[in-house]
């Protein structure tokens, strides 16, 4: 077996070791570091192994994807020397969570408890039918201003799926609230899916799922059954679904326009499953590992590490727009690409992921990596306890949920997802609460004392 492939297997352990850690202290919680560790083992860890020689020898006619340049070739040394990066940033991330660093930091705080204040269907689904009109409005144009309130109106309707379907799986949703339910989840993942990115669909998913197995207590096995083959089906349509798209940048498609564009290239894997090219799917489109490989190979020989330069800028993404209309355009899409060739230098439109573990590295190399995951490991535990009450109560549960999802977006840089869960967590508290949808309290909550407190009660309920 290769380095690569040893390094993998060390992923897989730890992503066990994080699932038994998570069930044996039997939290109720998001599992949060669980899901940072598998998004990381899929983006980062499993490709170096499983596509090895592809990326030892990538030729020009793979290489070249639209405006995307893959290096033609990456070095043994430097993809073996990314393996291990990888590898050791996820260590990092659980040494961080499971040192008592965040406990001891966070004991004297308290933990935010969240009630229902009345039955929350009417509310969330109103509230649902406002975030979706936000993202339809999101996506067409608008003053710029208002993006971020658009965004953030988006995001709450994120909360009130995963709250109606909560109910819905206790069994308090029926009649005509149930059939609004499944009509605005179906038309709000059906319109994201036909914008061309399937990462919005996928926290949905990723939502639903955490929902699911915390009103039901056991996995759905058939739909995770169904749901790889969907998800590489949809992301292969993406592929045609892009070339198909107008490429003028005065015009901007309608949405029956992109649902035609995309029914038109399932039809084309439909009738040639061979324009199901997983290989270019998972090596290219759905792999950090050749993007980090880059970095490693340039950097800092070719390319210094930018020294922090990249955090410089993070305070302002925790200001909305509306508040400070001239504050910076987040540019990092395109320097980055450009900074090491990944993208022609001509190309002024193309954006590319800069990812969290990538940017680390950017700027400071595998040290950055060690601290950063570290730091990322204990934020993830401090949030855990902050959230400590949606242990046992399924009100603050419903809020612990989707903000914990948004976290798991590691393809975007550090403003860009810590940026959007500073914005989104008070709007949606504010929100909720001007609703008089739910009620918000300050508690001192011990997290171990709480579920030893559940399982008392249970014992005494049998």
């Amino acid at each position: 077996m290769t380095a690569e492939g040893w390094l993998a297997l060390g992923e897989i352990v730890l992503c066990g070791f994080a699932i038994w850690r998570h069930r044996s202290a039997h939290r109720g919680i998001f599992p949060l570091l669980p899901g940072l560790l598998m998004a990381h083992l899929v983006l980062f860890g499993l490709p170096s192994a499983l596509f090895r020689d592809q990326f030892l020898g990538l030729d020009s006619n793979l290489g070249l994807l639209g405006a995307i340049v893959v290096p033609e070739a990456i070095s043994p040394e430097a993809l073996r020397k990314t393996a291990l990066v990888i590898f050791a940033g996820m260590l990092a991330l659980v040494a961080g969570y499971e040192l008592p660093i965040a406990p001891t930091l966070m004991a004297p705080l308290p933990s935010l408890r969240v009630t229902w204040q009345r039955n929350p269907t009417a509310g969330a689904l109103a509230l649902m039918g406002l975030g979706l009109g936000a993202a339809i409005v999101e996506r067409s144009s608008h003053p710029k201003i208002v993006e971020g309130i658009l965004d953030a109106l988006s995001f709450v309707g994120l909360w009130s799926m995963g709250t109606l379907w909560m109910m819905n799986w206790r069994g308090r949703i029926r009649g005509p609230a149930r059939l609004a339910m499944w009509a605005m989840t179906a038309a709000s993942i059906g319109f994201e899916i036909i914008q061309g990115a399937l990462w919005r669909p996928v926290l949905d998913a990723i939502l639903l799922l955490a929902v699911y197995v915390r009103a039901r207590g056991r996995l759905p096995r058939v739909a995770l059954a169904m749901a790889l083959p969907a998800f590489l089906t949809l992301a292969a349509a993406k592929i045609g679904f892009r070339a198909l798209m107008p490429q003028e940048e005065s015009r901007t498609a309608s949405p029956s326009e992109k649902l035609d564009i995309y029914l038109q290239s399932l039809a084309a894997i439909y009738d040639d499953p061979a324009n199901l090219d997983l290989g270019e799917t998972l090596l290219t489109r759905m792999s950090e590992t050749w993007v980090l490989a880059t970095v490693v190979e340039r950097s800092p020989r070719f390319v210094p590490y930018w020294g922090g330069a990249t955090y410089a800028s993070a305070g302002w993404s925790l200001v909305p727009r509306f508040l400070a209309p001239g504050k910076p355009e987040e540019t990092s899409g395109q320097q980055f690409p450009h900074r090491y060739g990944i993208i022609r230098a001509e190309d002024q439109q193309t954006s590319t992921n800069f990812a969290m573990l990538i940017e680390m590295y950017a700027n400071f190399g595998p040290a950055g990596v060690i601290v950063g995951m570290t730091l990322l490991g204990l934020a993830c535990r401090a949030l855990e306890l902050v959230l400590a009450d949606s242990a046992i109560n399924d009100a603050s549960f419903s809020v612990a949920a989707p903000l914990s999802v948004s976290l798991l977006l590691i393809e975007q840089p550090f403003h860009g997802a810590f940026g959007a869960f500073m914005q989104h967590a008070p709007f949606l508290l504010v929100t909720l609460a001007l609703c008089g949808t739910c009620r918000f309290a300050l508690i001192p909550v011990d997290l171990a004392a709480a579920v030893a407190d559940r399982t008392m009660n249970r014992q005494e309920a049998c």
